[in-house]
């Protein structure tokens, strides 16, 4: 876990904005799944990440859990693209070798 409520409202414009493109959006995040399904109710969630990733085209990192640490590529290996937006910089670049990993924010 991890979450906060700033953490709850950085996801609900992300989980809009990705809904108003057409995009499916899944969300593992056990903390802030009550308040998020209450906003957004189409957002699905998932039991776990892997789970969460199998056949996504992207994953997108906006929080700072400890977890994010111990991820490695193969957390990553179910989805379509292995392409993983960092907003955090909390993964550990040298275990995502064969994930195309875009860093931002801080």
């Amino acid at each position: 876990g991890g979450s906060d409520d700033g953490g709850v409202a950085r996801a609900i414009p992300l989980a809009k904005a990705l809904l108003k493109r057409g995009a499916t959006v899944t969300e593992d995040d056990p903390e802030a799944k009550d308040a998020l399904k209450a906003a957004l109710p189409q957002v699905g969630v998932a039991a776990d990440l892997r789970k969460g990733l199998a056949h996504a085209y992207v994953c997108i990192v906006h929080n700072d859990w400890s977890r994010w640490g111990n991820v490695t590529a193969s957390d990553f290996a179910g989805m379509r693209r292995t392409v993983v937006v960092d907003g955090r910089r909390i993964l550990d670049r040298e275990k995502m070798e064969g994930v195309r990993l875009v860093v931002r924010g801080g």
